[in-house]
């Protein structure tokens, strides 16, 4: 039997029934080590695997307890082990002529009394690493020993890269993968070459625009074309700011806010670049132009902006009269006293066309019974004194809770705007 290092799982005691597994061939690049004790080896008893051919691509065997009359190591540089790779040290281990001096000297191989110098089969490929174009070939040049051996050639990706009975390789899409020369009358002794299938290389990108006068809020979409023509690379699109242009992955330009800034497209490690400006109006509209309050009373005025947002800022002519604030985008005004305020909605820096609303504070329950402007307890003397019949009402100042009525309810309601309650 034959396993490459690819299989990447074994279940416990996977081979303990096979009494006929005389002989076990592990292969692949790189380490085969499904170490002993966590259920994943080739575990006890192994007693039945007389010969154990170690491939020329491994570098780390795990721990499986072999127990093998022969071990054929084919690897130049010992593959690393550990105390239970083997069980015992009684079979014939034989290395390549080259290695005895590294076997005999390495970590438990050294345990070997019987070690045999005698394997001379090798394969070696002109490279070990090459990147090929997409749709591109690359012939692979191997030797081996004994000359003219036969060989076989191999895939570990079919869909990434093939390669034919000469060493041919074909890239045929994006990716990478590992071709195998492997000798024909043992699948032991092989070498491999890691190929990476690109796309072919370009001279140059060019942006179908290389100035933009944009208005706010408009779009556009910009193309780009490489030379050569290859239509299979995906360009990768960048602004130097976000916050005047966006460029999305299909090209496609949106204006965001005042300014300049450059769209930058890259492809293949090309790049061109256009110069973007963005000019134009953002006009600020309030829902209302007039409104009326009470004084103590609350009222609100909601600002869009077209065609794009900005950051607003609110003021008041006379904020002895009207109070203005902004709260999450919604503008309220407090009426302070009897009187008029022109209250304005512009843009923080300043480019946007601002809008106001005149904000008239009345009389109507107010609680300032007395028409001074104010609210304080001379209205509470006052309220009294219209109760009392001592002074004339005012029928709409003094009704101060709105029920029609002027009486006890309404000096506690004026008592309760003096102090804030309401």
């Amino acid at each position: 039997m034959t396993i490459s290092n690819s299989v990447t799982y074994f279940g416990y005691g996977v081979f303990s029934e096979c009494s006929s597994l005389s002989c076990l061939t592990l292969i692949g690049q790189g380490a085969f080590a499904h170490d002993y004790g966590d259920e994943h080896g080739i575990d006890f008893p192994n007693d039945q695997i007389k010969t154990l051919n170690i491939g020329s691509g491994i570098t780390a065997v795990g721990g499986y307890g072999f127990t093998p009359e022969v071990v054929n190591c084919y690897a130049a540089t010992p593959p690393a082990c550990s105390s239970y790779t083997f069980r015992n040290y009684d079979g014939a281990l034989h290395v390549p002529t080259a290695s005895l001096i590294d076997y005999m000297t390495a970590n438990y191989w050294q345990n070997f009394m019987n070690v045999n110098p005698d394997i001379n089969e090798t394969i070696t490929l002109d490279q070990n690493n090459a990147t090929i174009a997409l749709n591109e070939t690359l012939q692979l040049e191997a030797t081996t020993l004994p000359n003219g051996s036969g060989m076989t050639w191999s895939t570990t990706k079919p869909g990434v890269a093939t390669v034919d009975e000469n060493g041919l390789v074909t890239a045929k899409s994006l990716g990478d993968c590992y071709i195998y020369a492997t000798q024909a009358s043992n699948e032991a002794v092989y070498a491999w070459c890691h190929i990476t299938v690109t796309y072919p290389e370009i001279e140059s990108v060019t942006l179908s625009e290389h100035e933009l006068q944009l208005n706010l809020g408009d779009s556009t979409t910009l193309t780009a074309t490489t030379n050569p023509v290859n239509t299979g690379p995906t360009p990768t699109w960048t602004t130097t700011d976000a916050a005047v242009a966006t460029v999305d992955a299909n090209g496609l330009v949106k204006a965001v806010y005042l300014g300049e800034c450059d769209i930058i497209v890259t492809v293949l490690g090309k790049s061109d670049t256009c110069h973007v400006t963005v000019s134009g109006n953002i006009v600020i509209t309030l829902d209302q132009h007039e409104l009326t309050i009470d004084i103590n009373h609350v009222g609100t005025i909601v600002p869009t902006c077209t065609p794009v947002a900005t950051n607003l800022v609110v003021t008041s002519s006379d904020p002895d009269v009207v109070f203005a604030r902004l709260i999450n985008g919604i503008v309220q005004v407090v009426g302070r006293q009897y009187g008029t305020s022109t209250v304005t909605v512009s843009s923080v820096d300043g480019m946007a066309t601002p809008d106001s609303c005149v904000v008239t504070v009345a009389a109507a329950n107010s609680g300032d019974v007395n028409g001074d402007g104010k609210v304080n307890v001379s209205d509470v003397t006052m309220l009294v004194n219209m109760i009392l019949g001592t002074a004339t009402m005012n029928q709409e100042a003094a009704d101060v809770n709105g029920d029609g009525r002027v009486n006890v309810s309404d000096v506690t309601a004026l008592i309760n705007i003096i102090l804030g309650v309401i």
